[in-house]
């Protein structure tokens, strides 16, 4: 088997990782300036770069690379080149999802109007003009949707540019960034509303998980349904941990999955959704959806190693060829958790303290950092950055709280 993946950042290597690993070769074709090499000279799994956004130069570099690789798939674990990858994978006449799916899924705007139409609760809202004044547009949306409400860019990821404003004096503090974030993503599939519209849409109080699994012959097959911590609340909604501690999924939480499935014609595809559980009435409201595996892959991949001995790219990669019959059987020996340690101190970091203690504490699976010594952090009091990314097996909830308190009292960054 070979693979092309489209856009993928390198700092993500359990795809990669995994691909070696199992002897699976495959290019990464990343945007930038276009390679020079010639396509003789170009050798499997390696980088090569061209101009993403340009359909004519990517599909027109990719026939040529497939004349002389043959690849079984094209595939993207991003939210913004989803759609490209479809398309070249029809360009390419290999196996390929719905087209008119793929770009519901992939912006935000639209992906709101498909869940309104089909009937899938989400949170009311509001299509916000860039383009017109800005305080007219917040009388329109103030009399649609009482305060607080969240902001939010219609193409952006890792909740980038989103916000709870409580009044219309935040609205105008916070406004500016997420209007920027909007005008410097582009999403490939729809690029024409990037610039047009951010979203604005009622704050549900309540609680946060992801719901991972796939769709395998247009039936939902649910993978595992985590907790996010701690509660978001706002006024951004950047979770910190996932915990996975129930094996069992209750029925209203597969209920929107196969909902989800039905309104769409992608019988065969892994599905993300964020879904907010509100604390008073307990009802569910899907945050987004997407049609991928979760954290570039990476992040359900790390979770489900930590709890199980699942090969779950394995099954990933078998459904992307069409094999038939496929059946999704996870034993799990326990639970799991990701932790991702942020900081809003600034300075030259010069060292780590704190990994052995760590690697060494009961359940620890896999740990990666972001940063490293030598690398520059600017104090911020609003934007905490990732230093590193830890994962455990743990036995329950209060397991996994006392590893996260842990590495909290454990790892330390070391600053000049």
């Amino acid at each position: 088997m070979i693979v092309l993946i489209i856009s993928h950042p390198l700092s993500h290597d359990s795809f990669i990782n995994y691909l070696r690993k199992n002897e699976i070769d495959f290019i990464i074709l990343n945007s930038g300036k276009k390679t020079e090499s010639t396509i003789d000279s170009i050798e499997v799994n390696q980088e090569i770069k061209c101009d993403l956004n340009n359909y004519k130069e990517v599909s027109s570099l990719c026939s040529e690379l497939h004349n002389k690789f043959g690849f079984d798939i094209v595939l993207s674990h991003r939210d913004f080149t989803q759609y490209l990858a479809e398309l070249i994978s029809n360009h390419l006449s290999l196996p390929s999802r719905d087209l008119n799916s793929i770009k519901v899924l992939t912006h935000k705007y639209f992906m709101k109007h498909h869940f309104q139409k089909n009937g899938i609760k989400t949170a009311h809202f509001e299509c916000m003009d860039l383009s017109l004044d800005f305080e007219k547009e917040c009388e329109r949306i103030e009399s649609q949707i009482p305060y607080p409400f969240v902001i939010k860019p219609c193409n952006a990821v890792f909740s980038v540019g989103v916000v709870r404003v409580n009044n219309r004096d935040e609205f105008r503090k916070a406004y500016p960034k997420t209007k920027r974030v909007a005008l410097l993503t582009q999403s490939f599939s729809r690029p024409e509303t990037d610039k047009n519209y951010i979203l604005i849409e009622s704050y549900i109080h309540g609680k946060e998980f992801n719901l991972d699994g796939f769709s395998i012959n247009g039936k939902w097959h649910p993978l595992m349904l985590s907790e996010k911590y701690p509660d978001l609340h706002g006024p951004r909604f950047q979770e910190n941990a996932l915990v996975f501690h129930n094996k069992e999924i209750n029925k209203e939480f597969n209920d929107i999955a196969n909902n989800l499935i039905d309104s769409l014609a992608l019988p065969n595809s892994p599905f993300h959704i964020e879904i907010r559980q509100e604390y008073q009435t307990g009802e569910l409201y899907v945050v987004e959806a997407a049609p991928r595996l979760s954290g570039m892959g990476e992040t359900i991949e790390c979770m489900i190693n930590a709890a199980s001995s699942f090969d779950l790219y394995q099954f990933f990669l078998r459904q992307r060829v069409q094999e038939p019959n496929l059946r999704l059987n996870v034993d799990y020996l326990s639970g799991s958790l990701e932790y991702e340690f942020v900081t809003g101190n600034g300075g030259t970091i010069t060292a780590f303290d704190g990994l052995d203690t760590i690697t060494q504490t009961r359940g620890f699976s896999k740990y990666r950092l972001f940063k490293s010594p030598g690398d520059y952090i600017a104090p911020s009091e609003y934007n905490f950055e990732s230093v590193a990314i830890f994962y455990f097996s743990i036995e329950n909830l209060e397991s996994a709280m006392n590893v996260i308190e842990l590495i909290d009292q454990n790892f330390k960054v070391i600053y000049e």
